[in-house]
């Protein structure tokens, strides 16, 4: 059976969160919001979050800080969402408060709204919410249902810091990479289908389209301009990649990225970019066309995305490291179900000699492109 699932409306565009209470009331969501917002988003868009909740009754705006954990969300759903009487739950923020969101509204059978104020993933048009230990590494991935309205200002991720912006694009560049994996094995996606022809297609576009317009975006966004290239951008990571993962498949990549979680070398560095190169390892596993791998280093190199070991933070990449980190990506529960949707089998051993080797691979690039 094909399966394919989204956001119910999405809207994307300059000061789209002042117009917030406007989309909405267009689709009946809610008049008494419950609001979580990360305290950092609060600073940066307070004054256009109130313009945007226009004549709406908040019945509470809570600022959020920490990891979305089993204790946060209990916290909110049980003494927040229900004690209220909201009729509606807005997330405002990046990935953790929008997981947080999504999962209250989820439990306390509320519609949901999410706004984005970064795109350093694809998770804002998701159906899933992951909650993480105290280090950040994923317990538990709860399988929900996509959001009612994703509403995304790209002003305000125009003036986001440009790394966040690359992020998400290393996130939605493993689109593509993993539906291609789900649909050899025929694995069953998100959206609790066999991958879809859309699924293929729209994660196709968004690899095409970051790797044309990705380094203009990323200018866009050092100047804190609003272009074309950037509008392109956005709508392929929260979009074209979220529709195409959840009714396409997601695969060994992530669970590269899950393993390189559990190197403590990595911590300071965001999800896509740990994913980024989690995508020249699988590329290498998988023994994919030399072509595909090059085109993606020749990108990584101009906007800045990792291409060895060492842009992760990690020291020693000869053997103990990538061995470790391949070994808790075949190991770990929450990884199962990834490898378990590629077409092949894969043993500790042979993917940390992947790892090894896109080390390898990204330092030669690197110097011989440094003259």
């Amino acid at each position: 059976m094909r399966v394919i699932t989204m956001a119910q409306q999405y809207v994307q565009g300059p000061g789209a969160l002042c117009a917030l209470s406007k989309y909405m009331k267009a689709l009946g969501v809610g008049s008494q919001p419950l609001v979580i917002a990360d305290s950092v988003a609060l600073e940066t868009v307070g004054d256009s979050l109130k313009q945007g909740l226009g004549d709406l009754k908040p019945r509470r705006l809570e600022s959020f800080r920490g990891e979305m954990s089993r204790e946060a969300l209990s916290h909110y759903t049980k003494e927040v969402a229900r004690e209220t009487g909201a009729d509606v739950v807005v997330g405002v923020g990046g990935g953790r408060v929008l997981d947080l969101a999504r999962a209250v509204g989820y439990q306390t059978k509320r519609p949901y709204v999410m706004v984005p104020t970064c795109v350093s993933t694809n998770a804002a048009t998701s159906s899933v919410s992951c909650i993480n230990d105290a280090s950040g590494l994923i317990e538990e991935v709860l399988h929900l249902r996509t959001p009612d309205l994703v509403v995304v200002d790209s002003q305000i991720i125009a003036e986001a810091p440009a790394r966040l912006l690359l992020a998400g694009m290393g996130d939605s560049l493993s689109t593509k990479i993993e539906v291609e994996s789900c649909s050899g094995s025929r694995a069953t996606t998100e959206a609790g289908g066999v991958p879809t022809l859309t699924g293929e297609l729209c994660a196709r576009w968004a690899y095409e389209t970051i790797l044309s317009d990705g380094e203009s975006a990323k200018l866009a966004v050092e100047t804190k301009l609003v272009v074309p290239a950037l509008e392109n951008v956005i709508e392929a990571i929260n979009v074209l990649s979220g529709v195409g993962w959840m009714s396409g498949g997601c695969a060994l990549v992530h669970a590269i990225e899950n393993g390189l979680k559990s190197l403590p070398d990595t911590h300071a560095f965001f999800h896509g970019e740990k994913v980024a190169w989690a995508i020249l390892a699988d590329l290498i596993f998988e023994e994919r066309s030399a072509e595909s791998l090059q085109r993606l280093m020749e990108f990584y190199y101009r906007v800045g995305l990792p291409l060895t070991a060492a842009n992760l933070g990690i020291a020693d990449s000869t053997r103990e490291k990538p061995y470790s980190a391949a070994l808790s990506a075949c190991t770990q529960k929450t990884c199962k179900g990834l490898l378990a949707c590629m077409p092949m089998e894969i043993h500790p051993r042979e993917l940390a000699d992947a790892l090894s080797m896109a080390d390898v691979l990204g330092q030669k690039f690197v110097k011989d492109h440094a003259t």
